[in-house]
């Protein structure tokens, strides 16, 4: 499994960024295998965690775990990869949820809206 890109299908990957000898925009094609090759350390890693963390969870929350799944936020979970390489690292299935680069801001603002305990203990 090649992660990042399509299944390996990609024989290059076209990066963006500034030229800082130029000080100008630059588009580059970058062998895809280079991609694969610099991501593995960070993702190995990310999956080792996972693993690691999920053999440490409470039996109560386990449940919730396996019924709903392993769900993946945030700019990594847009990683072409990483939900099948999650998967196979601990077993269970593994999602990038809607809009992963949002979610947590809209989640949050959801219970500052809704008051749910984030003040602490209320006294009586």
């Amino acid at each position: 499994m090649i992660l990042g890109l399509a299944d390996g299908a990609a024989e290059w990957v076209e990066t963006v960024g500034i030229d800082s000898a130029r000080r100008t925009p630059r588009v580059e094609h970058v062998p895809a295998r280079l991609v694969a090759s610099a991501l593995e350390q960070p993702i190995g890693a990310i999956a080792n965690s996972v693993e690691e963390m999920m053999s440490d969870i409470p039996p109560n929350l386990a449940e919730d775990v396996v019924r709903g799944k392993i769900r993946l936020a945030g700019g990594g979970a847009l990683l072409p990869g990483l939900a099948s390489r999650i998967e196979a690292a601990t077993g269970l299935p593994a999602l990038v949820v809607d809009d992963p680069l949002r979610c947590v801001v809209r989640g949050a603002a959801e219970l500052l809206d809704r008051g749910d305990g984030l003040a602490g203990p209320r006294a009586v």
